[in-house]
């Protein structure tokens, strides 16, 4: 449900994306002094943090990794501090980790988000091909991707950071799979 989204969007923050992401990838990233201006210099600099950039392009969302930015549009706390949005409009899913909520979308945790979590280094046993596919989302009915957005993610804290989420299968009432991510953080 979107409270669950929004938590794991929160701890997507907690784990360095945005804040130490931006220190790291867009150190000279302004963000305007209102509400509705625009950042400047956000430009993900893909030689000194190369994996988001290179997993946006893998995953057929951007064409060259010098296109991802970080949010350009918004004061503190929104500009400077996401990964600009990138999936079209018309598609049923959102990415976890950009500035907008989008009720009724499903919030996919993507391979550019786990790139981001790469390039902050320090973390290991990031398992990429657990991230949400945008391909199979981007196929369903909007009927069911509200069912599926209903049943999404959810965090909880163990021994080490686990990121668990769930997926719909079909019209969501003939099960789910159930993946689960481990990231520990070696720093």
């Amino acid at each position: 449900n979107d409270c669950e989204s929004i938590m794991a969007h929160e701890i997507g923050h907690v784990l360095g994306i945005g804040g130490v992401g931006r220190q790291k990838c867009a150190p000279n990233c302004t963000p305007s002094n209102t509400r509705g201006g625009l950042a400047i210099n956000a430009d993900y600099n893909s030689t000194a943090c190369p994996n988001a950039g290179a997993e946006a392009v893998r995953i057929g969302v951007i064409n060259n990794v010098n296109e991802l930015n970080l949010e350009r549009i918004g004061a503190r706390g929104s500009a400077c501090s996401h990964i600009e949005d990138f999936a079209p409009a018309s598609e049923p899913w959102s990415d976890l980790m950009t500035a907008r909520f989008n009720p009724g979308k499903i919030q996919l945790l993507t391979r550019v988000d786990l790139g981001a979590l790469l390039d902050l280094e320090g973390y290991s046993g990031i398992q990429m091909d657990r991230a949400d596919d945008i391909s199979s989302v981007s196929q369903l009915s909007e009927s069911d991707a509200m069912v599926m957005a209903d049943e999404m993610h959810y965090l909880r804290v163990d021994h080490a950071f686990t990121l668990h989420h769930e997926h719909g299968k079909g019209n969501g009432k003939d099960g789910h799979v159930v993946d689960t991510i481990y990231i520990e953080n070696h720093a």
